[in-house]
């Protein structure tokens, strides 16, 4: 089975009917997906969010079924964050945010057994908190030499019309000390969700001014990575300022595979 990362929503189709069986899809968050839930079935699409991410799903049955959908969002340690279940046919969860950046889960199944055929859509609205990041922090030469902005992703994922090539999302900023600040940048680290360095040759340079900057650097995996700046100079602040960019992604309707 393909392996896929990051910013997709992972499809793993669980029913009553195929028990063992595990259907699976990739879909991008804004993709739509048609599928059916049995009698007793569920299915289950995994996806990757963000803390502060806004999430809406919403489940609508196709024509002339008798499915009443349950619609569900369990976060990544399996604790159901929302759920609703449908008074007229369709039901929707709108802007859920979600609280930590992780593999979360979208349940679908019947109520009272019903069951049928049925669209599913997904929409996701990264908040300024994750897409802007700004750290004017004091760093002291003595009790805190360092200054550390944390910051989120997700993975990369395929681009569906080139799957040679990965889509990322991209970092941008600045780092700068202010005129009267007696603090000196240097030796800017990035560190992944896993705590281990990035390479940053070619996405960042020092200005003649002593400012950092960085430019549309890829952001592999999922998690929270961390800007540590050294103080080479005396006590004051340092100005961090980021710019987290999600990639363009084609929309694309999906199907279950039966």
């Amino acid at each position: 089975m393909p392996q896929f990362k990051l910013s997709t929503l992972f499809v793993a189709l669980l029913s009553g009917v195929l028990a063992g069986t595990v259907i699976s899809a990739t879909l991008n968050v804004g993709d739509s997906f048609k599928g059916e839930i049995f009698v007793h079935g569920t299915d289950v699409v995994e996806f990757e969010g963000l803390a502060g991410e806004l999430i809406s799903v919403s489940v609508k049955p196709m024509k002339k079924q008798s499915l009443v959908p349950i619609v569900s969002i369990k976060d990544p340690e399996g604790a159901t964050i929302a759920t609703a279940t449908a008074t007229k046919k369709k039901v929707s969860l709108k802007k859920v945010e979600l609280p930590v950046p992780g593999m979360y889960q979208i349940h679908v199944t019947g109520d009272s057994s019903t069951h049928g055929t049925y669209t599913l859509t997904t929409k996701g609205k990264l908040s300024k908190t994750i897409t802007k990041v700004k750290n004017d922090s004091f760093v002291d030469v003595e009790d805190e030499p360092f200054q550390e902005t944390p910051f989120q992703a997700k993975s990369s994922v395929p681009d569906r019309k080139d799957p040679e090539v990965e889509k990322f999302y991209e970092l941008s900023g600045t780092i700068s000390t202010p005129k009267k600040s007696d603090a000196i940048a240097f030796n800017p680290v990035i560190y992944d969700p896993k705590l281990e360095p990035l390479g940053l040759t070619g996405f960042i340079e020092k200005t003649k001014k002593g400012e950092f900057k960085i430019k549309k650097m890829p952001l592999p995996d999922l998690g929270d990575y961390i800007l540590s700046i050294e103080n080479s100079g005396l006590s004051g602040v340092i100005n961090t300022n980021l710019s987290i960019k999600k990639p363009k992604l084609k929309k694309q309707v999906f199907e279950k595979d039966l």
